[in-house]
């Protein structure tokens, strides 16, 4: 890619059987799908120029083992790194503040640290990375979508955000009012009697569960 090149359109190299790819320090702007089912890739450096991921830009690169992100990069589009299996490990830098849905979902991490800048996490974001062992919600996240961690068998979670809870094995909303995502092993759940929602594939992960109570406070029960 030539140096006069500052941003790489939607599919640009969508399906290419490129094996590594050199970005300029030029590009500020990678589009979505831009290498999306580059299934040959193995690594890519992005450069310190780059502020925007787009939504599926490295979707289905399955052999991608290496990436790093520099910390201009702001946002992280839905579904980037999405079905990148042998992607063990990726460093988030602290100038991210959005993750977008899905956008690391199916990937290969063992662990993944969430930088202080990030507000954001959207839908499903980290769901069936199956070997994550320990993630931690920073002070700086004020939202979270449906269930981020499904099928995050092995997970060990942590919060430090004021927007929400850990209580009994389950992630809540702050008021314990919603119940985001359940990651007890047991065999018996009883949600609070203070949720009135029951957020979408909130026990999606729960595979020994044989019996759970609901409240008669509960008034919404997601997909």
């Amino acid at each position: 890619i030539p140096n006069s090149v500052t941003h790489i359109g939607n599919y640009a190299f969508s399906g290419c059987h490129m094996q590594e790819i050199t970005i300029p320090n030029s590009v500020t702007h990678i589009g979505d799908g831009a290498f999306g089912g580059c299934s040959y890739l193995q690594q890519i450096t992005i450069p310190n120029s780059v502020t925007h991921i787009g939504d599926k830009a490295f979707s289905f690169c399955k052999n991608l083992q290496q990436i790093t992100i520099p910390n201009s990069v702001t946002h992280i589009g839905d579904r980037a790194f999405e079905s990148c299996y042998d992607l063990q490990q990726i460093t988030i830098p602290n100038s991210v503040t959005h993750i977008g849905d899905s956008a690391f979902e199916y990937c290969n991490l063992q662990e993944i640290t969430i930088p202080n800048s990030v507000t954001h996490i959207g839908n499903s974001a980290f769901s069936w990375c199956k070997n994550l062992q320990q993630i931690t919600i920073p002070n700086s996240v004020t939202h979270i979508g449906t269930n981020p961690f499904v099928e995050c068998y092995h997970i060990r979670l942590k919060c430090h955000s004021n927007h929400f809870i850990i209580d009994g094995k389950a992630l809540f909303n702050k008021e314990r009012n919603r119940i985001i995502s359940c990651m007890s092993n047991d065999s018996t759940f009883t949600i609070p009697n203070s949720v009135t929602h029951i957020g979408d594939y909130a026990f999606e992960s729960c595979e020994n569960l044989q019996q759970i109570t609901i409240p008669n406070s509960v008034t919404h029960i997601g997909d």
